[in-house]
């Protein structure tokens, strides 16, 4: 159970850790294999949703950079 409540935690969805749980209740070489490349698939996945998240938040800096030059303009008069 803690080690489903991990992979929960790590982000993995209900069904992937499904495909793992061969090697969870009867661990062979091969399955172990399998359990490596599955979570090396789901770390690829949520690295892309990490790079995607960072690329929208350095996006919403430069768009909150344009308006405070804005508005610091504004305060000075237009200058």
């Amino acid at each position: 159970m803690r080690l489903i409540q991990a992979f929960l935690a790590a982000g993995m969805p209900s069904g992937t850790i499904a495909e793992m749980a061969p090697c969870m209740s009867e661990p062979t070489e091969d399955r172990a294999r399998r359990a490596l490349e599955i979570m090396g698939r789901e770390r690829a996945r949520l690295s892309e949703a990490i790079d995607g998240l960072a690329a929208a938040r350095d996006a919403l800096d430069h768009l909150i950079e344009d308006n405070q030059t804005y508005l610091a303009r504004s305060a000075d008069g237009g200058r």
